[in-house]
């Protein structure tokens, strides 16, 4: 398999052939815009420059991963070494590069900025990455007003919430 490197001050981009050819470049113009975002958010940028890897298939992802073989897991983030891992999805390039790398990026911030942790497979951890996603596969919003509207919501303040991990009342 061939690999190319894209680098930029935000990140370093390391892109699985078989991806279009513009994923390096749009992955690097993801990250400028979401910089001063994640800033605001944070009161810095990390003290170092993620790595994120993109696979273009899931064989190959797989195969990365083995011994993991949760289908619906499509990134993974490590803070010891600073790095995401992705593959492309149903949501192609653009939630690949504008939503899934950012949303990633947005677990190494919670890493390096929150010395105690978000508990892990919550919505407080998840919710928060999500608000980096410039791109957004789902309507979050429209779910939970959906869920609302239906007397389904759940109480988000009790111990840790929801986890992420289960469909919840609507599926």
């Amino acid at each position: 398999t061939q690999w190319e490197r894209f680098e930029s001050e935000d990140v370093i981009v390391f892109v699985e052939e078989g991806l279009p050819e513009d994923t390096g470049q749009q992955t690097l113009d993801a990250m400028a815009a979401q910089r001063e975002t994640y800033r605001i958010a944070w009161g810095d940028v990390l003290s170092y420059r993620p790595r994120a890897i993109l696979f273009s298939n899931r064989t190959s992802f797989d195969e990365w991963r083995v011994g993991q073989g949760n289908p619906n897991v499509i990134g993974q983030t490590n803070a010891a070494w600073g790095g995401i891992v992705q593959v492309v999805s149903g949501g192609g390039v653009i939630d690949l590069a504008w939503g899934t790398v950012l949303h990633e990026v947005g677990h190494l911030y919670q890493d390096e900025f929150v010395p105690a942790g978000l508990p892990e497979a919550t919505w407080q951890n998840e919710g928060d990455a999500t608000l980096f996603e410039i791109y957004q596969m789902y309507d979050y919003e429209q779910r939970v007003r959906n869920l609302a509207a239906n007397g389904q919501l759940p109480a988000l303040l009790i111990g840790t919430g929801p986890s992420q991990n289960s469909q919840g009342p609507d599926g």
